[in-house]
């Protein structure tokens, strides 16, 4: 580490940010994945004077195949995504590949959010 440094990119979620409807997730979840988003900023400090970068994923609503087999949604379930639409893999693993790269050698200790913007709608 004290010669190559690093960087980490951890996974954590909405639902270890703010509370989400029980339909979408239980307590224990989000308590996992607010301890993931807690454990990035602490590591990103103590790591940083080895030159390791700690960042975390917090995805909304992701179309995974499990997802697209479900139901659809009803209508308007969308609204509240300002992009309309859910996030897919590729669009997660787009902002890892991304953090873990030289090109985001100044960010450390974020939880970037990747939801299509519904973190930032009021309710």
């Amino acid at each position: 580490m004290k010669n190559h440094g690093g960087s980490i990119v951890n996974f954590s979620s909405m639902a270890g940010i703010r509370g989400m409807n029980p339909a979408m997730a239980a307590a224990h979840y989000s308590a996992s994945k607010g301890a993931a988003a807690a454990l990035t900023m602490q590591a990103a400090v103590e790591w940083a004077q080895y030159g390791v970068r700690v960042n975390a994923l917090a995805p909304g609503g992701v179309l995974t195949p499990a997802i697209e087999k479900l139901p659809p949604p009803p209508e308007g379930a969308m609204d509240a995504i300002p992009l309309r639409q859910l996030s897919k893999p590729q669009d997660v693993a787009n902002l890892a590949v991304f953090l873990a790269s030289d090109h985001a050698r100044m960010i450390t200790g974020q939880i970037m959010v990747i939801d299509g913007g519904s973190s930032v709608v009021g309710y």
